[in-house]
């Protein structure tokens, strides 16, 4: 069975976001949507795309969310980045979350994981799977959790 993954992070970040996707690519995991190459065919992020453009692009990454069975933000070290906490979010949504009684109610879909150093601009993090302060511990956890 292929576990697919859609990686979260900042447009502003494209070799942190790259080199986690080439990496879960090497754990056997199917990325579910390469942003990145969207945004390099466009030459932007959001600045400078139309209205259907923008509708679009936002559809194709909450749909990527959407078919994944897991969820890894990147949270974003210094660039303002909103689209990433906004799929966060989505990917929250998805799995159900009791924030009440959270731990006897998980659901196995989307697993969510966050790492870097943004994760403590956001408390909605905290409701995520795991945390962690680097990208290479998160990869080590998601490296065992689809191993199975």
């Amino acid at each position: 069975m292929t576990v697919r993954i859609y990686i979260a992070g900042a447009s502003k970040e494209p070799e942190r976001v790259r080199a986690a996707m080439t990496a879960a690519t090497k754990l056997g995991l199917e990325i579910t949507l390469d942003w990145l190459a969207a945004i390099e065919r466009e030459g932007a992020a959001n600045d400078g795309l139309d209205d259907e453009k923008r509708r679009r692009y936002s559809c194709d990454d909450i749909g990527a969310v959407r078919r994944a069975d897991w969820v890894w933000l990147l949270a974003p070290h210094e660039s303002p980045s909103s689209g990433c906490w906004v799929e966060l979010g989505y990917a929250l949504a998805l799995a159900d979350r009791s924030v009440e009684d959270r731990d006897r109610h998980w659901k196995p879909w989307p697993r969510i994981i966050v790492s870097g150093s943004g994760r403590m601009k956001s408390i909605f993090a905290s409701l995520a799977e795991m945390e962690f302060d680097h990208d290479d511990e998160a990869l080590a956890y998601l490296a065992a959790g689809t191993q199975s």
